[in-house]
């Protein structure tokens, strides 16, 4: 249910129709289920929301299916002037050109823009991985190691969306014993953050926290392996022990070996 701050908020944005029904798992989930192939929609979670007072108002959903099927949506609360632009501009990139926009769904009365990440424009692996012929080529390029069998029979599990950006799954192969283990992580981002991507996947591996399994820059594509991922520990004194310091010893050496720069931002005046 809406909370009564949730609430005041909504309340106080008129730009933003469907912000109400942002805040409020609920509303959503009621909302969504007006659209087509969303009827027999079981749950709907809200993840990354991200809010500008009178501009929009966007998240990752992620949406279950009463038959279990699992889905990432993007849904947009817009103002109805902007919903108009965004529908446009999607219309122009549907797969279908000037026939019916099966990228992307609208509900009036909330200004609601709905879109899903196999329709991505910017995001050129998404179409192929949706694809089961096309995702089995793509990941016998990206994980050779990998047996045609297992490829046939890896999952991909989503985790995060945002749309036009990046969007991560987890990777799950099977064991032999008709389970699944998981496997890694594949990224794939838009042209303008692959490299950016690309400089923090090598970076974590100098770091010991992942293995970059296998990248393809044609399609911005990066599968990396789970890591250890340990938080530091502090103990009583409020220094690192001296096994916590050898470790950070080894672990900067390898960033000074690799010759790798940190990605963030560099000032002229910094070291």
């Amino acid at each position: 249910m809406l909370n009564e701050a949730a609430a005041a908020l909504a309340a106080a944005d008129s730009r933003l129709p469907g912000l109400a029904a942002m805040l409020d798992e609920v509303q959503l989930h009621a909302r969504l289920r007006t659209l087509p192939g969303l009827e027999a929609l079981a749950s709907a979670s809200v993840r990354d929301l991200r809010y500008v007072p009178q501009v929009g108002c966007s998240a990752t959903v992620h949406a279950q299916l009463n038959n279990g099927e699992r889905t990432l949506l993007a849904v947009k609360a817009l103002p109805r002037s902007a919903l108009a632009q965004a529908w446009m501009r999607q219309k122009r990139w549907s797969p279908r050109g000037r026939g019916t926009v099966d990228s992307a769904q609208r509900i009036d009365a909330d200004a609601l823009l709905v879109l899903r990440p196999r329709h991505d424009p910017r995001l050129r692996a998404l179409p192929r991985l949706c694809q089961r012929a096309a995702r089995s080529r793509l990941l016998h390029k990206l994980l050779p190691e990998l047996a045609a069998s297992e490829l046939a029979e890896l999952r991909l599990h989503p985790r995060h969306y945002r749309p036009e950006h990046c969007f991560v799954a987890g990777m799950e192969s099977p064991d032999g014993k008709h389970e699944h283990q998981a496997l890694g992580v594949l990224h794939a981002a838009g042209a303008a953050n692959f490299n950016d991507m690309l400089r923090a996947a090598q970076y974590a591996k100098a770091l010991g926290r992942a293995k970059v399994l296998g990248t393809d820059a044609g399609l911005q594509l990066v599968a990396t392996a789970d890591g250890p991922g340990r938080a530091l520990q502090i103990d009583a004194s409020g220094l690192p022990s001296m096994s916590m310091m050898r470790a950070l010893g080894r672990a900067l050496a390898a960033v000074h070996d690799s010759g790798l720069l940190h990605p963030v931002l560099r000032r002229p005046h910094d070291e």
